[in-house]
């Protein structure tokens, strides 16, 4: 079956690797990955990312910064850090775009947004959930002093 479908897809793990791309942004990693889960070879799947990434098809800079500007007013720095990272992005990628994208007085507000408004038992409730979602002890603690 899964020969079937390179034959069908015309074999070409440059066409594959450009309808992913079509679909959504990628990161060298994740194409990597989904072409190789289609049957094509070490080899020609390194060569074609090789030359996407040339291209300027594959940027996984821009795509950690996209994805910080996307989630920073929802999700903790930590959990855009793990979500990056899942994706196959180099740690100090993902450093350089949390500190262009994502300051750190963001995580503060993000915890005085979903605070606002609570009292006693929810607020909480509330903070136990923010602290699940990885924002640090201390900023849900300044987000508290803030709105209580």
């Amino acid at each position: 079956m899964r020969n079937d479908r390179i034959k069908k897809n015309g074999g070409d793990p440059l066409a594959a690797a450009l309808r992913f791309l079509s679909r959504r942004a990628h990161t060298g990693s994740e194409l990597t990955e989904k072409l190789r889960k289609r049957g094509f070879g070490a080899e020609e799947t390194e060569a074609v990312v090789a030359r996407l990434l040339e291209c300027r098809y594959i940027d996984d800079e821009a795509y950690a910064r996209r994805y910080c500007r996307l989630w920073r007013e929802r999700r903790s720095r930590l959990r855009i850090q793990c979500e990056i990272r899942k994706r196959g992005v180099e740690e100090d990628i993902i450093a350089a775009a949390l500190a262009e994208e994502y300051p750190p007085e963001r995580e503060v507000l993000n915890c005085r947004r979903a605070l606002a408004e609570k009292e006693g038992p929810a607020a909480e409730k509330t903070a136990a959930s923010l602290y699940r979602q990885g924002y640090s002890a201390g900023h849900i603690r300044q987000a508290l002093n803030y709105c209580g």
